[in-house]
């Protein structure tokens, strides 16, 4: 059976920003949006964390890199070879894109768009090129060896 732990070095592309041996990518309020773990059986890493919609309800839940079950009704979830997709249905919006390895850009061990609320209802937006956080835009950075990267409070 395998194990995730927390990894020691690790580099993410997370909304246009790449992360660098970072623990915390973004700590909202107390508490860190995303986890990164690596099986210790494959080194592969894996991220963890969940989605709301604009209303408060959980929309996907991200283990590992990959979305669990069950999808809420309004939602898709499409699956590739290391590639990962969650679809609103009404409006063909992505929620959220997953790309792990090879699909990743560069040596990125992954690379994630999202854009997801709080569950007080606070938008953070994690676009290909920029993550956008209450009207600020980040763009290109690099983070590196940070405690918690980007804090919300």
């Amino acid at each position: 059976m395998s194990r995730w732990i927390v990894p020691e070095h690790f580099k993410v592309i997370l909304g246009g920003n790449t992360y660098i041996d970072c623990p915390v990518i973004v700590d909202y309020k107390g508490q860190s949006l995303f986890e990164l773990r690596r099986s210790d059986t494959d080194g592969y890493l894996g991220i963890n964390f969940d989605l709301y919609g604009s209303e408060g309800k959980r929309v996907g839940t991200v283990r590992n890199a990959l979305f669990v079950p069950p999808v809420p009704e309004g939602y898709s979830v499409q699956l590739g070879a290391d590639h990962y997709t969650l679809t609103e249905d009404a409006t063909g919006r992505v929620i959220c894109d997953i790309k792990l390895r090879q699909k990743a850009q560069s040596d990125a061990n992954i690379e994630v768009t999202a854009e997801m609320y709080m569950p007080d209802g606070f938008l953070l937006r994690f676009a290909p090129e920029q993550t956008n956080i209450g009207g600020n835009i980040l763009r290109g950075n690099i983070f590196r060896n940070c405690g918690a990267a980007i804090k919300i409070n």
